[in-house]
């Protein structure tokens, strides 16, 4: 990875760019209503929590013309919301302490460092560039800089622009404006470095900025050499008299929704029985 350095100022997204989530962002959100339901005693499902979350947070984006909001005001709205059927002696501020805390603890289990950009971040900053980040979250910038800690990523950005706090949008285009307008940032010596098509690539170009594409796999690596393991595995296993070409497919779809339901459902451990699940075992470890 080498990006030109030819620009004075080098804005880079977070998620999906800095750091990977081994997960969607909405699997993020279903394990938080997992473990906040387990919280508040049960009183309240996850599937229903994480319901009521998904129904607070359009409403809040359909209130606000620039669909930008702050988690507190999330957080605020599914408290008024399930308030009638939960312990009346929590308080509005020990739901949001609570709620923030587990947030920010799933977030980094399920992050991990793009260490060539960092690398190539810290090589920009050595050669005098304006480096910043540039995200679209509904926690601040402090919470960006909890993460990047929690990484040992040892960069001093020189700032870190959150849309939240921005009341503004990469999704939107509207906070390349901002910056523009707000902050003076010369678009024609800035470049935007990402990993979503519109919201780091199209809505940056249309506002002047150029622009750099990464890939959003985290590790393309080490995903073609489980594919090899697994197509060892089902395909070649001639030399032991087993062939499991057939089934392979099936196999496939299995453990692929064993895995999806235990991210869902925010488990970490899972046991397989018998003799008969230790091959089951050998592919979901792969």
């Amino acid at each position: 990875m080498r990006i030109k350095d030819n620009y004075d100022y080098y804005l880079f997204d977070f998620f999906g760019t800095i750091v990977f989530r081994d997960c969607s962002a909405d699997d993020i959100k279903r394990i938080w209503a997992k473990q906040f339901s387990a919280y508040l005693n049960y009183e309240i499902s996850d599937l229903d929590l994480y319901k009521i979350r998904i129904s607070s947070e359009r409403k809040i984006v359909g209130l606000n013309p620039n669909q930008e909001f702050e988690y507190s005001e999330l957080i605020k709205e599914i408290y008024d919301r399930i308030t009638p059927i939960i312990d009346k002696s929590i308080s509005y501020e020990s739901f949001l302490n609570a709620s923030k805390r587990i947030e920010i603890l799933i977030e980094k289990t399920h992050q991990k460092t793009n260490g060539k950009l960092i690398n190539e971040i810290v090589r920009l900053k050595n050669l005098g560039k304006k480096v910043y980040i540039l995200s679209d979250f509904y926690l601040g910038a402090s919470v960006l800089k909890e993460f990047l800690n929690d990484k040992n990523i040892d960069i001093d950005f020189d700032h870190i622009f959150v849309s939240c706090e921005l009341g503004a949008n990469k999704s939107t285009g509207k906070i390349y404006k901002v910056l523009i307008e707000k902050y003076a940032l010369n678009s024609c010596r800035a470049i935007m470095v990402g990993d979503n098509i519109r919201s780091d690539i199209i809505n940056a170009a249309r506002n002047g900025f150029a622009t750099y594409k990464i890939s959003s796999q985290a590790d393309t690596k080490l995903f073609i050499n489980s594919e090899k393991e697994l197509n060892n595995i089902l395909f070649k296993g001639k030399k032991a008299g087993i062939s499991y070409s057939n089934y392979a497919a099936t196999l496939f779809l299995f453990i692929n929704r064993l895995y999806s339901n235990l991210i869902r459902n925010g488990s970490d451990t899972v046991f397989f029985f018998s003799r008969e699940g230790e091959f089951l075992k050998k592919l979901f470890d792969i």
